[in-house]
């Protein structure tokens, strides 16, 4: 991919100053689009992004990034008059100043790649807890029901899929649900080079914050729901639900929002598209008056057993092979997604045929196999919920699939460097539904873990029940050796994460691993 610097100044809309263009750089040819000058390559016209982030500044990199071969430097404005030394030193390297400079990185970006989105359906989906899972719901069942392959970006990596199985996994990237916008792009144009119709992505609330899709195209986007999270990023639930509607700004005129309104965002968030050009998409488990609704629901070991009913007309019963409310509105979300869909037309009646046939989603209440002969263990669930809201779904479905002689026991801490102000509150629920709780470490990153274990601690009235070990591995095995074959023991926080950070050192920890071990013992 390639883009001359002309083309790059004239698609930019943040562009306020320009300085060192001249006549005969104008149409050189940049190879490279970067925003960490260690990744900048020789020879390549590289057009540098200062990007600011929690702990560096790109400006403090300009020198670095012109050194190993940058040929544009793109610089928040308010920067210019420090810069000016810099821009009369390297005449022939181009400075253009920007109002925004990541807004300007996601522009070009999406020009450098070949503007992607514009070229197949983008579908976005936000909110706090149900983001994953919707997206592979999603992006089986398209696949099974057309002819063309369907992308998908999110928490558990970039996948082209096909017959609704995954046909190919693109790689975990950066490991961030939404990607940097280069990324992004680069994701994008492979998947549309694969031929893929469609793409179907989880949109966090940082990625909207910091501008990361802002200028792709988005078809449809998502509301699942909006309950504490990330405010240590946020400071404040106004704040975050105002990042995650940006999404739904970023719709086209014949744009659709599919809204959760069993969720008081959901409502607000409806409120306010409601005088728009956007098409409005409800779905609920409560509220009648929905599009998209479940009723009739019964939740047990065997899965979901329920009745849909669309726009009041078509009702179908339907079991699934999922556990939980929370797993009911997530298949609510997907079939709102489908039932969208203006390129292809789908009835209610086939969609939940291949909905009843779904994958459940690594690390997304994801039962552990006991090895054959020893039906004697207890039945161990890992489960990505480390916010309040998530944590006391998957408490309250473990709840419901359990055997009336059996307990249930909770593995769980909370990750350092994080909103603190959600420990306590996970412990009170954690308290609430849990029979036994063994509190243990997350990913501590730079705290304490003795010192998070203690703010989690302050949200229970009594410690009768409650079990203290540091050591995840050891916290895992704990549980299990306490746990009897009616009992569950439900091990929160990591889901899928294949990993561990510490202050100075991140290590391989995978929770069903672990339980695997144990139960090999």
């Amino acid at each position: 991919m390639s883009i001359s610097i002309n083309s790059l100044i004239n698609e930019i809309s943040q562009i306020k100053s320009i300085h060192n263009l001249l006549a005969e750089i104008e149409e050189t040819i940049i190879k490279q689009i970067a925003f960490d000058s260690r990744a900048v390559l020789k020879d390549y016209n590289c057009a540098f992004f200062c990007i600011k982030g929690e702990n560096t500044d790109g400006h403090d990199y300009i020198k670095s990034a012109i050194e190993a071969g940058s040929k544009v430097i793109i610089a928040d404005l308010k920067n210019q008059a420090k810069l000016n030394s810099l821009n009369e030193l390297n005449n022939s390297v181009v400075f253009i100043y920007v109002q925004n400079v990541r807004k300007a990185l996601a522009e070009a970006s999406n020009l450098f790649y070949g503007k992607p989105s514009h070229h197949l359906s983008l579908i976005g989906i936000t909110g706090t807890n149900g983001k994953t899972t919707t997206t592979h719901l999603t992006a089986q069942i398209l696949s099974a029901l057309s002819e063309h392959k369907i992308g998908l970006v999110g928490t558990l990596g970039s996948k082209i899929y096909k017959n609704g199985k995954c046909l190919k996994f693109l790689g975990e990237g950066s490991g961030r649900t939404t990607p940097e916008a280069p990324e992004l792009q680069a994701q994008f144009a492979e998947m549309l080079k694969e031929k893929c119709s469609h793409i179907v992505m989880e949109v966090s609330s940082h990625a909207l914050e910091q501008d990361r899709v802002f200028a792709s195209k988005f078809e449809v986007a998502v509301f699942t729901n909006l309950t504490q999270d990330h405010l240590d990023y946020h400071l404040t639930m106004d704040n975050y639900f105002a990042a995650k509607s940006k999404l739904f700004s970023m719709l086209g005129t014949d744009g659709k929002a599919i809204i959760n309104i069993d969720s008081e965002w959901g409502i607000k968030l409806k409120e306010t598209l409601d005088n728009s050009n956007t098409k409005i998409f409800t779905y609920s488990i409560l509220e009648q008056k929905a599009d998209l609704k479940a009723q009739n629901t019964e939740f047990s070991v065997q899965g979901i057993k329920a009745e849909i009913i669309a726009n009041n007309l078509e009702k179908i019963k339907v079991r699934l092979p999922l556990d939980g409310s929370f797993n009911l509105y997530n298949c609510l979300a997907s079939l709102g997604i489908l039932l969208s869909q203006k390129q292809i037309k789908f009835n209610l009646d086939e969609l939940i045929k291949v909905l009843s046939q779904v994958e459940a989603t690594a690390g997304r209440f994801q039962r552990v196999l006991k090895p054959d002969n020893k039906d004697y263990l207890p039945n161990c669930i890992v489960d990505y919920a480390h916010t309040p809201d998530g944590l006391e779904n998957v408490l309250k479905t473990a709840r419901e699939i359990l055997p009336e002689t059996g307990k249930l026991i909770c593995v769980f801490g909370c990750g350092g460097d994080r909103d603190s102000t959600k420990r306590p509150i996970m412990g009170r629920i954690a308290a609430q539904y849990a029979d036994n709780i063994i509190i243990t470490s997350d990913n501590p990153r730079s705290e304490d873990p003795n010192q998070i274990i203690s703010d989690i601690l302050t949200g229970l009235s009594s410690l009768e029940k409650v079990i203290i070990e540091a050591d995840r591995a050891e916290a895992i095995k704990k549980a299990i050796q306490l746990a009897n074959s009616a009992d569950i023991v439900l091990i929160a926080g990591k889901g899928h994460e294949n990993y561990q950070i510490f202050k100075n050192k991140t290590i391989h920890f995978d929770d069903a691993e672990e339980v695997l071990k144990v139960y090999k013992t």
